[in-house]
Formats: structure tokens, sequence, C-alpha cells
């Protein structure tokens, strides 16, 4: 008898494990609606949870904020963990939790909006992103210019991502208006469009981006291109990044640098990810 229980055990384990690494990675926000900006005092900003969810085994777990970038699940660097509420290495976990107000306080104490962008890979090479919108204090509200002065002011900078998957609508945080179409597969090359009309679209130098710091500079920039009806970049291994677009309409103009871009290809199709900083 005991011999027969031993084998019906032996028998169904490998049956059920794989049904369980059948459901693909999540990213779940913790107390708070993934879509709204989350709001908190420099040094004094709350929790803000994301808990990482994957039944195959984390292999990856990709965050992006600015100029940071880490995996937490390979690095090297130790001193990364607390940052985001972690204690260890997170390679192979089935489900962990991150707390990025650590690396918040610590590392964003000006006034501003702040992006992070989380990509969560398990060992099936499927993949789930995630896009966290940050406040951190008070919006600067520029002065209105003093009588006869030129009007002018500070272009206000935030970071953007835009990501679509196959072919999807255009998901965008940090800016929005445009929208694209795949025209090369090897380098995934797209066509940036506007994605609404009333808007016109123009591809500046890369190198005039560091002098784009208020509206004069840009209203110079942009009355001095013409505008195009799209854009090609080509995306994969960071190819669009250096890339600076400008979108424009009644209300004004948004500059799009890009930063770095990427693709990976899943069942639900190509995905592109476009992240770059945003002046307006």
């Amino acid at each position: 008898m005991k011999l027969r229980l031993l084998f019906y055990f032996l028998f169904c384990l490998p049956l059920t494990k794989p049904a369980i690494a059948d459901d693909p990675p999540r990213l779940t926000a913790q107390g708070f609606a993934i879509t709204s900006v989350q709001h908190g005092e420099p040094g004094e900003f709350p929790p803000v949870r994301l808990r990482a969810e994957a039944p195959a085994r984390i292999a990856s777990l990709v965050v992006r904020q600015g100029e940071f970038e880490a995996d937490l699940a390979t690095t090297p660097d130790r001193s990364l963990f607390p940052l985001f509420g972690l204690d260890s290495r997170p390679l192979q976990s089935y489900d962990i939790t991150l707390d990025f107000s650590p690396y918040i306080n610590q590392r964003l104490t000006a006034d501003g909006e702040y992006l992070f962008l989380v990509t969560l890979t398990d060992r099936e090479d499927r993949r789930s992103t995630a896009t966290l919108e940050i406040a951190v204090g008070e919006p600067e509200i520029p002065p209105e210019p003093a009588a006869g002065e030129a009007f002018g002011r500070e272009l206000e900078a935030s970071d953007a991502v835009l990501r679509r998957i196959g072919a999807g609508p255009v998901q965008a945080a940090g800016i929005s208006g445009l929208t694209w179409v795949t025209v090369e597969a090897i380098d995934v090359t797209i066509r940036v469009r506007p994605a609404r009309s009333g808007l016109t679209l123009r591809e500046l130098p890369a190198g005039i981006w560091p002098e784009l710091t208020d509206t004069v500079a840009l209203a110079g920039a942009v009355a001095a291109t013409d505008p195009v009806e799209f854009v090609d970049l080509p995306t994969a291994n960071r190819g669009a990044a250096g890339r600076v677009l400008v979108l424009s309409d009644a209300a004004g103009h948004t500059v799009f640098r890009i930063t770095g871009s990427a693709t990976a290809v899943s069942e639900k199709g190509t995905t592109v990810e476009l992240v770059g900083r945003v002046r307006r």
C-alpha cells in the first residue's frame, strides 16, 4: 500500500508543477492604483510597494529611473538592495515586494516629477512591465514676467516612457501624442507620427539638447526647423538613444530626448520601449 501511494505521489508531482509555472510574471501595486501619481515630501516619502510574482522564478528584475538602471536579480552591488527594501538578490525567487521609498528619500531630494520603469522577466523569458509616477514636494509655479520683460521661463523637466506591445495601443507616461508602426523588423525600426490632429512633429539635432533650457530657446529651435510627417527610429539595442523630437500644438512645445530604447519578443508580439527626458 505504501509503495502504491509513493508511486502515485511521484507520478502526479511532475504533472502539477508545469501547470503552476504556466502563469506569467506579474507586477502588482500594493495599496494604491498603479496608474495614479504618488505624492510625498522630500526625505519623508511614504512607502511605495510593488509586488513581483514569477511562478517560473525570477530571472531578471530591472529598475530604471532617469540615468539609473540596475538588474536587482543579478547585480553584484549589494548596496542597491536596501534602496528597494530588499535584503538579498531576488534571483530565482517566486515573489518579492519592492519598496521604492528608500531610493526616493535618498536620491530624489529635489521637488519634481519622476518616473520608475520596472521590468520583470521569468526563466521562461516572459516579461511584465510597470511604470510608477512619483511627485516629490510641491510643483513649482513659474512667476509671471514683469512688465516690459521678454517672455520666457525655465522649462520643466520630467522622465517619460512609451511602450507598445504588438499591435496594441501606445502606453505612455510623462508624455502623450505619439504613436508608431514598425517598418523594418531586423533592427525594429518604428515610424513615429503624431497621434492626433492638431499636433506637429519635428526632429532637432541631438547636440541642441543642452541649449533647450527655457521657452525662448525652445521656440527658436522650433521656428528654425520644418515639421515632418514622421520620424523613423531604429529601436533595438538602444538604437534610438540621443534622438530629440518635438511635439507642438496650440498650447506650446514639448521636447523629448530619447535616452534608451529596447525591444523584446513575446507571444503577444514585439514590445518596443522608449525612455527619456521631457522638457516643456
